[in-house]
C-alpha cells in the first residue's frame, strides 16, 4: 500500500525538476543573447589598438565624456583608427529601457599639430582696442586676459636718449664695426620680435639704478617706456596672468591630460625652434609670445669688442618685471622652446630682454 502511494509523489517531483530545468536553459539563452546585442563594434581603419588619448585634435569632452556630438581627428596624415559604440550617451553606457540610442564615434590621428582641445563654448581670446603709440606711430593689438589687458605683441620703440641700451637682435656696438650687424641690417628683427632692452632703460630710471638700487623711483604703475596709458608689469602682476591661466588649466586637467602648462597656452602657435615634446604653443588667449632672444654682457664696448653675446632667436622669450632684486638685479619672466612653462628669475639688469606693457 505504501508503495503505491509514493508513485504519484514521484511522478509529481519529476515534472517539477523537469519544468524547472526547461525555465532554466531558456533564461540563460535569452541572457546571452541579450549580451551579445549589447557588445560594441569595434572597427580599425590601420590595425592600431585604440584611440590615443594625446592625439592631436582630441577635445576635451572625448576625454571627459562632457559631449554626445563625434569628435573627429586630423586624419590628413598618418594613421587613424576609430570605435563605434551604440551609447544613449558619449560616457558609453548601454542604453535603458529599450529606447532609441545614439551613435558615438570617435578617432584619433597620429598627426603631430598641436591644438587646442578647450571644449568651453565661450572663446577665450578676447581682443581689446588696437593700441597706437603716438610716439612713433605702431600700432598694436591688445588682448584681454582675466582681468587685464596686455599687448599682444612686444614693445618696438627705440627712445631718443636713453640711460642703458635698447637694440634689435644682433645689433652690435657703435656702428656694427664687428661681428654683429649694422642697426639698419638688424631693424627686420626688430620689426618681427621688438627691441631688446636693459632695465633701467626699460624702467626710464638713470644709468645709477644699474648698480643701485631705485625702489623708491618706481612708481605702482611705472609706465617706464610703454605708451601712456599703460605700464611695464610688476612680478605681481606677472604672476596675475600666470595664475589666471594655471587656474583654468588645473580645472579643465589639459596639464594633466595633454602635458600643457602655462607658457603652451601663451606661447604662438609657430614660429618656435623645433623640440619633440614642446615647441610651439596653442595661444590660446592671443598672447602670442614668441621668441626674441636675448642679449647678455651687452654694453656698446662689449659688443664692439664681440665680447656681448646674443642667444636664442625663436628659442627663448624674456620679459622684464618692474621688480628689482637687490641692488644690480631685477626679475624677469621667460618661456622657451623645450618646456611648456612659465619661469621667473632674477637677472643682472644690463641684460638686453623684451618689454610686455600691460594697461593701467
Amino acid at each position: 500500500m505504501s508503495k503505491i502511494k509514493f508513485v504519484p509523489i514521484l511522478l509529481i517531483l519529476l515534472t517539477w525538476i523537469a519544468q524547472t530545468f526547461i525555465s532554466c536553459a531558456t533564461g540563460v539563452g535569452e541572457f546571452e543573447e541579450k549580451s551579445s546585442s549589447s557588445r560594441p563594434n569595434v572597427s580599425s581603419s590601420s590595425g592600431s589598438e585604440g584611440p590615443d588619448s594625446s592625439s592631436s585634435g582630441q577635445s576635451s569632452s572625448s576625454i571627459t565624456g562632457g559631449s554626445s556630438s563625434s569628435t573627429e581627428g586630423d586624419s590628413s596624415s598618418g594613421s587613424s583608427s576609430s570605435i563605434e559604440s551604440d551609447s544613449s550617451s558619449s560616457t558609453g553606457g548601454s542604453s535603458a529601457g529599450g529606447g532609441s540610442s545614439s551613435s558615438s564615434r570617435i578617432s584619433s590621428s597620429s598627426s603631430s599639430k598641436k591644438e587646442d582641445p578647450s571644449s568651453s563654448s565661450e572663446n577665450p581670446l578676447k581682443y581689446g582696442s588696437d593700441l597706437t603709440d603716438s610716439r612713433n606711430g605702431k600700432t598694436y593689438k591688445t588682448v584681454i586676459i582675466g582681468t587685464q589687458t596686455w599687448m599682444e605683441s612686444n614693445l618696438n620703440y627705440e627712445p631718443s636718449s636713453a640711460s642703458g641700451l635698447s637694440k634689435c637682435y644682433a645689433q652690435g656696438g657703435g656702428n656694427g664695426q664687428d661681428q654683429w650687424l649694422t642697426p639698419e641690417a638688424a631693424k627686420p628683427n626688430c620689426d618681427k620680435y621688438g627691441r631688446l632692452y636693459d632695465w633701467v632703460t626699460a624702467m626710464g630710471l638713470s644709468a645709477s639704478c644699474v648698480t643701485t638700487s631705485c625702489a623708491s623711483r618706481v612708481t605702482a604703475k611705472h609706465q617706464g617706456i610703454c605708451p601712456s596709458g599703460w605700464h611695464i608689469p610688476s612680478r605681481e602682476e606677472w604672476n596675475v596672468l600666470k595664475d589666471y591661466v594655471y587656474d583654468i588649466l588645473w580645472n579643465n586637467y589639459e596639464d594633466e591630460d595633454f602635458d600643457w602648462d602655462v607658457g603652451t597656452k601663451l606661447k604662438a602657435a609657430s614660429g618656435w625652434k623645433e623640440h619633440p615634446d614642446y615647441g610651439n604653443g596653442v595661444d590660446t588667449y592671443g598672447f602670442n609670445a614668441i621668441g626674441g632672444g636675448f642679449c647678455y654682457l651687452c654694453d656698446d664696448a662689449n659688443l664692439t669688442a664681440a665680447a656681448g653675446s646674443y642667444s636664442g632667436l625663436d628659442a627663448v622669450a624674456h620679459w622684464w618685471s618692474a621688480t628689482e632684486y637687490r641692488t644690480e638685479q631685477a626679475w624677469r619672466f621667460k618661456v622657451s622652446y623645450d618646456t611648456n612653462v612659465l619661469t621667473e628669475k632674477y637677472e643682472y639688469r644690463t641684460d638686453l630682454y623684451s618689454v610686455r606693457c600691460v594697461k593701467n
